[in-house]
This record gives structure tokens, sequence and C-alpha cells, in this order.
């Protein structure tokens, strides 16, 4: 009985160890993204592909940013719910890409980024933005 009493000690002092040693995950990147066919010779004619969404953050220091080329941007962003649109505009063989982060809160201004980018080969592309917070 005693030895139970021992093992069942030890075992309850090893998970409480293994608890300890790690640390609280980390908030989740938040990804924004769209499929679809793009051509290597955009023309200014096209039509604008957007995808958007409604995303609420806390309060933070954050890292957002476009696929590609990757622009990127370090950022404080305020708690409160932004709609979250990244659109690509093309261009005469390129590609414009601007993505917008507009929040509820009245007063705040809606926070920018841009990258032209060039496809190639045309084919099915994954193209969009994330947010990764820094807490």
């Amino acid at each position: 009985m005693r030895t139970r009493a021992i093992l069942s000690a030890v075992a309850l002092a090893g998970a409480l160890i293994a608890l300890a040693a790690n640390p609280a995950s980390a908030a989740e990147t938040a990804y924004l993204e769209k499929t679809q066919y793009l051509t290597s010779n955009p023309t200014d004619g096209m039509a604008t592909s957007c995808t958007s969404r409604r995303i609420g953050l806390a309060a933070g220091n954050y890292t957002w940013g476009n696929y590609y080329p990757g622009s990127v941007r370090d950022q404080y962003l305020g708690t409160t719910t932004y709609t979250w649109t990244t659109c690509l505009d093309p261009k005469n063989g390129y590609y414009q890409q601007t993505t917008t982060l507009d929040p509820d809160q009245s007063g705040w201004d809606t926070a920018t980024i841009s990258d032209n980018l060039i496809i190639s080969p045309s084919g099915t592309w994954t193209w969009g933005s994330y947010i990764d917070p820094h807490f």
C-alpha cells in the first residue's frame, strides 16, 4: 500500500513538472487567402479579385504581410473587430496586391500594405495575407 502511494506521488510530481516545462502557447497566426488561376501575362482590363473576412484581435503587437513578394509590417493593433481584405488587381504584366485592416472602432485609421508581384508560370496559385501576433 505504501509503495503504491509513493509511486502515485512520484507520477503526480512528474506530471506537474512536465506541465510546468511547457510554456503557454502563443496566439495563432491568422490567414486570409484565395486559390485561383493566375496568368503570367495579366492585363489592366482583367477583373480585380478580392477576399475578405472579419477578425477580432486583442490589443498587442502584430506582424502582418502579404505572401508574395512578402511585404511585412510590424504594428500595434488595438482591441476591436477588423474587416481584413486583400485584393489582387491585374496590371499590364504584373499584379498589384493591396491588403487592408479596417477597424470597427470609430476614429481609428485603416492600415494598408501593397505589393507588386509577377507570376511565373501561369497556373493555380494561392495568394493572400497573414497576421502573426507577438504574444
